[in-house]
């Protein structure tokens, strides 16, 4: 009788266990549930708002500059971010799917019908899947059908990041034919059992994660793709790939053999400017800058000089001295602060160099034969006013970057000394040129500002040096012939 009552307590205790385990399995399931439930809508708020921008954006502007226009500076920034932004939405996604396809019912069998939290798992998994599908069809993949588009994304020659690891793995999961078979079974089931779905469904959650499967499958008809087009959607991936790694690489081997022969002539100089160690010009230069001026130059004893389009061969920006920095509020401005030392110590101008974009002295940057000095218009400087901090920041952004011996504005990780200022005054419309291919910013094309019909800038002092450190104050008139308009 003794061991009878021992094994009833045994089974009773293991009874009460299973249970114990069972809720506690319900519980946490519960709560991961609602975990999901949340990264869900989070995920999905976000996405709805990129798509919406991007969208607008591909509308607005990037069908308008696909060919015979460039992007501007802040135009650039925002692809670029966006592009990045919408893909760590797409990962963050993933990582949702896998979790989610775990606890669920694919099959949509019993479970998914008996258990309501497998429901919600199953549902929230195929939500995921088909938003991810929706977005990579149709506001994705227009833009990535743009040569030029695609390139750009593919090049890793921008500043926030966007990287083409990245951007591939993005694109192969949508062309995954494992991943797609997947959910085109499960589609197929869900078409079959969409009314007995719909039926069960008293769950707000649940009828919104089934209304979004719905009405994204009646758009791109996943369950009807056929394998010829999915295996042709993925040949065309490879065969562009394969034309966009041959365009990029040429792009590469150019900007190597330009570094190359770059380096080679700009040690070539049999003379030093004429400007050089001139007290009176340089004291004169000093006492006319302001901050924020442009400084554009020519050597003509240089012989790279002679390779660069247009009479100016090299232009700069005044960051302006401590003292003028701090009389116009800038001189506690963040990206200011992390240089107080440099520009203590007399470094004011920022330039891109073939060594990269630093800051030097104006009696380094004054050994040249002629200089000119521009400023915003007065009719203009407004605008600078209300825009100096983000001025500031674009300009002081640029320090440390390596030199673009590709000349390419549409890129952002590497710049010329006019892309510093193309980048720098962001909101003017520059002049740009096209040259093999891409869009190209010259001194000259910042110079001839001065002439348009409305000039955003104006010229406030022309020197040119001469032997026995004369130099003469020449008119916007010479400059305008010097410049060849």
């Amino acid at each position: 009788m003794k061991a009878l009552n021992i094994i009833i307590i045994l089974l009773f205790s293991i009874n009460v266990l299973t249970n114990s385990v069972k809720a506690n399995t319900q519980d946490s399931e519960q709560v991961l549930l609602d975990q999901y439930t949340y990264e869900f809508l989070e995920n999905n708020d976000t996405q709805i708002r990129l798509t919406y921008d991007l969208i607008r954006f591909h509308k607005e502007t990037l069908k308008e500059t696909r060919n015979y226009k460039a992007l501007t500076p802040t135009e650039l920034d925002y692809f670029f971010n966006i592009i990045k932004k919408l893909i760590k939405n797409d990962r963050e996604r993933s990582y949702l799917e896998l979790k989610a396809r775990v606890l669920s019912d694919l099959n949509l069998g019993s479970g998914f019908f008996e258990d309501s939290q497998k429901r919600t798992f199953t549902l929230i998994w195929a939500a995921t899947e088909m938003i991810g599908h929706n977005i990579f069809k149709y506001v994705f993949s227009p833009i990535y059908k743009s040569g030029k588009l695609r390139r750009m994304i593919l090049s890793d020659t921008n500043d926030v990041n966007l990287r083409k690891r990245k951007v591939t793995q993005f694109i192969k999961k949508y062309h995954n034919k494992k991943r797609k078979k997947r959910l085109k079974n499960f589609l197929k089931k869900f078409e079959r059992k969409k009314d007995q779905i719909s039926s069960i469904l008293d769950d707000d959650i649940d009828k919104y994660l089934f209304e979004i499967i719905t009405s994204i499958e009646k758009k791109i008809k996943i369950r009807q793709e056929s394998r010829f087009r999915t295996g042709t959607a993925m040949l065309r991936y490879y065969l562009q790939s394969i034309g966009d790694h041959l365009t990029i690489g040429a792009g590469d081997v150019f900007s190597d053999l330009s570094g190359g022969f770059g380096n080679a002539v700009g040690k070539v100089k049999w003379r030093n400017g004429r400007l050089k160690r001139n007290d009176d010009a340089i004291g004169l230069i000093k006492n006319t800058l302001q901050p924020l001026d442009i400084l554009v130059e020519k050597t003509p004893f240089i012989l790279t000089d002679y390779f660069i389009p247009g009479h100016f061969g090299h232009i700069a920006l005044y960051l302006g001295t401590e003292t003028q920095l701090k009389e116009a509020g800038l001189w506690m401005h963040p990206s200011i602060i992390t240089h107080h030392k440099e520009i203590s110590e007399g470094k004011t101008i920022l330039e891109a160099t073939r060594d990269g974009v630093e800051i030097s002295t104006i009696e380094k940057f004054l050994n040249v034969d002629e200089v000119a000095i521009l400023r915003a218009s007065k009719s203009y400087a407004f605008l600078l006013g209300i825009n100096k901090t983000e001025v500031y920041n674009r300009a002081m952004a640029q320090i440390g970057k390596d030199y673009d011996f590709n000349f390419d504005v549409e890129t952002s990780d590497e710049i010329v000394c006019s892309e510093l200022i193309y980048q720098t005054y962001y909101f003017i419309d520059w002049e740009l040129e096209k040259t093999l291919g891409r869009w190209t910013i010259s001194p000259d094309n910042i110079v001839k500002e001065l002439f348009k019909e409305d000039p955003k800038m104006e010229m406030v002092l022309y020197l040119k040096g001469y032997l026995r450190k004369k130099f003469k104050r020449l008119s916007l008139k010479a400059l305008r012939r010097n410049i060849e308009l």
